[in-house]
């Protein structure tokens, strides 16, 4: 009982070193990457960050990754700053658990009553750095036409990037404070079902897009960190805070070696880490998204330390 106590308490110590280090301004970086295990208090430390910073904040957490093509319509009236949407996100029984834009203050609105108003900008965004651009076919089975002429569904990786775009163009826009200091937006696994090779994109496209917006993304993905320039790499590691640069990690490989670090023999007693790698490899395989990124990530998996469920995984991806 006795150590449970201490490790709760170093995991406390922890939490409030990683929020005063978002609070501070010891980070060389206005932009930050979070990573560590998924019980290392990442979205805790991110969600007392938000309840204790005085400034304003938009935030997009790990369940906003929906894009309903039956829900868009135009809203009706200019765009309005809405602080109830992160009043909303914030409450314990949406937070990381339940998609919510509560523009009017309740649970049941549809962000996509504000793609009309951002279309065009989306779909430039999407072609330029994705290849991909549509417009609505059918609203009623939610599907869309490609510029290939393809007609078929949005799957989940591009609604979640369609999603993100769509929040941080409104955000953009309606910002309060947009004409006294910097933007602030904060991303719960940005990572969330999208290929590596994409999570890296859209990282590298929200820098360059917009430039008067400060991140923290929580990510598992080595291609965030690969991409990144100019940016703090804040680990959360057992009981301790490093604080690393972006820029010292060239390329895919070099990114793997702090994942390996902070994501390696420590973390198999649950398996979840290595679990959620494989499962998004496995996912990207099965919908043929596969290039050397993701090659490279799945050769860098030693099977000798996964569990017996990992090494499903593992093997079934080699063998598709």
């Amino acid at each position: 009982m006795r150590g449970g106590r201490e490790h709760m308490k170093f995991c406390q110590s922890m939490l409030h070193e990683t929020v005063e280090l978002l609070k501070g301004n010891q980070l060389p970086y206005s932009d930050s990457i979070l990573i560590g295990e998924n019980a290392s208090g990442k979205s805790e430390a991110i969600k007392r960050f938000m309840q204790e910073a005085d400034r304003v904040i938009y935030f997009i957490d790990a369940i906003n990754r929906n894009f309903n093509i039956h829900a868009v319509k135009a809203l009706g009236e200019q765009l309005q700053y809405k602080s109830s949407i992160l009043r909303k996100r914030l409450e314990d029984d949406h937070f990381n658990l339940r998609d919510s834009w509560a523009y009017y203050g309740t649970a049941t609105e549809c962000v996509e009553l504000i793609y009309p108003h951002f279309e065009e900008r989306i779909q430039s965004l999407l072609r330029s750095c994705f290849g991909i651009g549509f417009s609505i076919y059918s609203p009623e089975t939610q599907e869309v036409q490609y510029d290939s002429g393809d007609i078929g569904r949005i799957s989940n990786g591009y609604q979640a990037i369609i999603r993100i775009l769509l929040e941080l163009l409104y955000f953009q826009e309606v910002n309060p404070v947009k004409n006294q200091e910097r933007a602030l937006v904060i991303i719960d696994e940005i990572d969330e079902y999208l290929s590596p090779n994409n999570a890296g994109k859209l990282f590298e496209l929200m820098k360059k897009e917009f430039p008067e917006t400060d991140f923290i993304v929580a990510t598992h993905s080595p291609e965030v960190i690969a991409v990144a320039s100019k940016c703090n790499i804040i680990i959360m590691h057992e009981s301790s805070v490093e604080i690393l640069d972006a820029g010292d990690f060239r390329n895919i490989d070099e990114a793997m070696v702090v994942f390996k670090g902070v994501f390696g023999r420590s973390q198999n007693s649950d398996g979840s880490q290595y679990e959620e790698i494989l499962r998004q490899l496995f996912n990207n395989r099965i919908a043929g998204i596969w290039g050397e990124n993701e090659q490279r990530s799945y050769a860098m998996i030693n099977e000798t330390e996964l569990t017996k469920a990992e090494k499903v995984l593992y093997r079934q991806i080699g063998a598709w």
